[in-house]
């Protein structure tokens, strides 16, 4: 099932993709995108739904703490800033890799798979074309889910809500002892999760270098300012979508536009209108008591990345500072597609 996928990961142009998918290739003719269509009478094929005892529900719940607190460790280090990745099963080498040239080696590992056509999880171990052994993570969590009769440790493949899923992988990235998780995609939705220990910082000369070379340095004087910032910048946005929903259906939205705009020129400094508001949403994005998570981060030298995550929905804003002060200069739409949080 997963065998051509497979070969792609391993940086195979020419790999056993199914005769009815679309390949998309880029300007250097290697392969960007597949594209597979299921059939309107394709049967996707029932799994167990397994739910955690109440003990290992405690467990999963510390791992996804500790998830957290090891994301915002290697967003320390640069990740979140790559554009893509390379992964050798072969030599379990996974390469981050940025859009300046800069790389990021790490030690590899499959935990598991997640394959929304098929609604299904599986694990590594369970996958004939992922090579495992008793010193795999996948297996000792198997191993693991025998001795305490654990079957979501067990069942070789499940259908699991994507929530679940990131509980998994924070006690697999626990108990294998990463640094963290990488979410590759792979065909674009087929997603693999690689448990990495990094290894070396890659300067764009290819020169190791270190983490704070790489990444960039800030000081705790820049990260409290931004953040302080951008907590303001959203503060006062909220004010204004809360105004525009507590609206009489008569009111034009232009009238209430206008002080959001006004926000917006106070907080921001941009070149061009990219960015500029435009729409109300409500639910608020701006409402940041609906986003659990918040760290801080360096861009580059003297430059803050400041972000809020609620499982799927994230804000990041770049921050560079100037003579009147620390300005937003954009949203990091695409940031971090490699991280996953929990809820």
């Amino acid at each position: 099932m997963f065998g051509w996928i497979r070969q792609i990961m391993s940086g195979d142009q020419n790999p056993d993709i199914p005769k009815d998918a679309t390949v998309k290739k880029d300007e250097h003719g290697r392969i960007a995108e597949v594209q597979v269509t299921l059939g309107d009478n394709t049967k996707v094929e029932d799994h167990p739904s397994p739910a955690p005892s109440n003990k290992f529900e405690n467990d999963l719940q510390a791992a996804s703490d500790a998830l957290v607190l090891a994301n915002v460790a290697l967003i320390q280090k640069g990740i979140g800033f790559d554009q893509r990745y390379e992964f050798s099963q072969d030599d379990n080498e996974l390469t981050l890799i940025f859009e300046d040239g800069r790389k990021i080696i790490a030690e590899g590992e499959i935990i598991g798979s997640f394959d929304p056509a098929a609604k299904s999880f599986m694990w590594a171990w369970a996958n004939p074309t992922i090579p495992t052994d008793e010193h795999s993570v996948s297996t000792k969590l198997r191993a693991m889910g025998e001795a305490s009769e654990e079957t979501l440790l067990l069942e070789p493949t499940q259908s699991l809500k994507f929530t679940k899923i990131v509980e998994l992988m924070a006690f697999a990235v626990q108990q294998g002892e990463f640094d963290g998780v990488y979410r590759a995609m792979a065909s674009g939705s087929v997603s693999f999760f690689i448990g990495f220990n990094v290894k070396a910082f890659l300067a764009a000369d290819g020169k190791t270098v270190s983490s704070e070379t790489f990444a960039g340095q800030i000081s705790t004087v820049q990260s409290a300012q931004a953040q302080s910032h951008c907590d303001a910048y959203d503060d006062e946005m909220l004010v204004t979508d809360e105004a525009y929903h507590a609206r009489g259906n008569t009111s034009k939205m232009d009238a209430f536009l206008a002080p959001k705009i006004k926000i917006y020129e106070q907080y921001w400094k941009r070149d061009d209108d990219f960015c500029k508001p435009c729409s109300f949403g409500w639910p608020s994005d701006y409402d940041r008591k609906n986003y659990p998570i918040t760290f801080s981060g360096p861009v580059k030298d003297d430059t803050v990345l400041i972000g809020r995550i609620n499982g799927y929905s994230k804000t990041v804003y770049k921050v560079d500072f100037f003579d009147e002060g620390p300005k937003i200069t954009d949203e990091l739409i695409y940031w971090g597609e490699g991280f996953i949080w929990p809820e």
